[in-house]
């Protein structure tokens, strides 16, 4: 891995911290055995300069570029990022935990239970070195402590500092956050090396207290780190499950496009793959079928965030290719508790609900006939199971699914169930194929009165439920009962 790349220079102080020669022979012997491994890194790094274009094209150095432009200005940036960075991840990356601690309150119970264990672990195993007087330094004068922290003070230094050159040479930002924490993964090694270098500079009375603090305090964080991607994990098994239950299948070259995915670990570039893997797994070529997009991170995507009609669509993976095109566009939208909809892109033209980007994308390019309806439900690779219980967003994408096969008896049967568990749609929206459903079957009561409770939640979704009625009255046959639900519509919403 790149990150990582810069640390193999670290080897000649290691070697000197495990060879027992002393002075310039000590130096020598280090060099002589990093030599093999200092002409593969010179070879790699050549090949990776100057035959590997792909990740230069997507990370450029773009420090040089500024060097050459205003060298002035980009030397100190380049320094102010160099001790910012280091400090950040080298020392401040140990306190970092008890900024997280502050987060507790809004964790859930599990994450909280087992944050507070952690910490109690930490405590307890203080209070139990104390008292047996564990000493990781003998109690020595200044002097002698500062030799023994010396030379992991000078390896963390070096390790640190070479650490951050590929991030400071193609400026990327090293920060705490996903997604640029990882970028702090290759200073792992020199911030170890320099808090044992500082525990061995203190007092041989305080060692112990600081390292088992820190390492509680890691622990707890490490603790809430996996309860976030737990619950990430749980959206995601959700969000697949009811694509599934939803599209039964989709046509090759289908460009998904949601915007603001509930997630916090997994963007657009990780659900492509299981996209894949899901609708088309037998295909074991480079050419990808499908590829999801969201909106608030790919910004370079002008013809999808524009709504402009016959463009290419192209993404590069390296491993595989997309090609699609903006006729070939699926809009979806995904914020749980709500279920996963297919947006119609005529109903919901002006649907205030969505947010304002994907609307003016989904009037323009989605294209729900992308869904091959008359296939069975794919099967869901064995890491996604089980299936979750049959609830309400269950009920809501099969009936979804069997209007949009106009297949209305299924949707009344459907809708009959949902409603029967007790659960209640937490988007107006779900409440609309329940409608067309009741309306085709000539339940014009069910459907005036799910009509009425779907625009009482907001005066946004009048425009929704005005539409919703206006396909009724052309796709429905005239009759008594459905004039008088027209009517009783009209009394209660502005339509026109």
């Amino acid at each position: 891995m790149e990150y990582f790349f810069l640390l193999d220079l670290l080897r000649p102080l290691l070697l000197i911290q495990a060879l027992t020669s002393t002075g310039a022979q000590r130096w020598r012997h280090a060099l002589r055995h990093s030599l093999p491994y200092l002409i593969l890194f010179v070879g790699i790094g050549l090949w990776r300069a100057f035959f590997f274009p792909y990740q230069t094209y997507n990370y450029q150095p773009h420090i040089l570029t500024a060097l050459a432009a205003q060298p002035l200005t980009a030397i100190g940036h380049v320094l102010t990022r160099i001790l910012n960075d280091s400090l950040r991840a080298g020392l401040w990356v140990w306190f970092y935990p008890l900024q997280r601690l502050t987060m507790l309150p809004t964790a859930g119970p599990r994450t909280l239970i087992f944050t507070l264990v952690a910490l109690a672990a930490a405590l307890s195993l203080l209070f139990f070195l104390g008292r047996r007087t564990w000493r990781l330094t003998p109690p020595s004068g200044f002097s002698l402590r500062w030799q023994a922290a010396r030379p992991w003070l000078g390896l963390g230094g070096a390790g640190v500092l070479l650490a951050g050159w590929p991030f400071w040479l193609t400026d990327l930002p090293v920060h705490f956050g996903f997604p640029y924490d990882r970028f702090t993964l290759p200073f792992m090694l020199g911030a170890a090396c320099l808090l044992v270098g500082l525990v061995r500079l203190l007092p041989a009375s305080l060692p112990t207290a600081f390292l088992v603090i820190a390492l509680g305090l890691a622990t707890a964080a490490q603790t809430q780190n996996s309860g976030d991607y737990r619950r990430d994990w749980e959206v995601q098994r959700a969000l697949f499950w009811q694509m599934a239950w939803r599209i039964p299948a989709l046509k090759p070259g289908t460009t998904i496009v949601m915007q603001g995915l509930p997630l916090r670990y997994y963007s657009d570039n990780s659900l492509t793959a299981p996209l894949n893997w899901i609708y088309a797994p037998e295909n074991p070529t480079s050419r990808m079928d499908y590829l999801l997009v969201d909106l608030d991170v790919r910004r370079s995507h002008w013809a999808l965030q524009s709504g402009i009609a016959h463009q290419p669509v192209q993404v590069d993976y390296l491993a595989a290719m997309f090609t699609g095109s903006t006729d070939q566009v699926l809009v979806l939208y995904y914020q749980p508790p709500a279920c996963l909809r297919v947006v119609d892109p005529v109903l919901e033209a002006d649907n205030l609900f969505l947010p304002p980007r994907l609307r003016h994308v989904a009037a323009r390019l989605s294209a729900p006939n992308q869904i091959e309806i008359a296939t069975p439900a794919p099967r869901l690779p064995a890491f996604f199971a089980p299936e979750p219980p049959h609830g309400w967003c269950y009920y809501y994408e099969q009936a979804d699914l069997a209007r949009q096969r106009r297949d209305w008896e299924t949707v009344v049967a459907l809708a009959e169930t949902a409603f029967a568990l007790g659960d209640y749609p937490n988007d107006p929206a779900e409440r609309l194929p329940f409608i067309e459903g009741y309306a085709h079957t000539g339940q014009w009561e069910a459907a005036l009165t799910q009509s009425l409770e779907a625009a009482r939640v907001a005066p946004t979704m009048h425009g929704v439920v005005c539409r919703l009625w206006e396909r009724l009255l052309r796709e429905t046959p005239t009759s008594p009962q459905r004039e008088q639900a027209h009517e009783a519509l009209r009394q209660e919403i502005p339509c026109p």
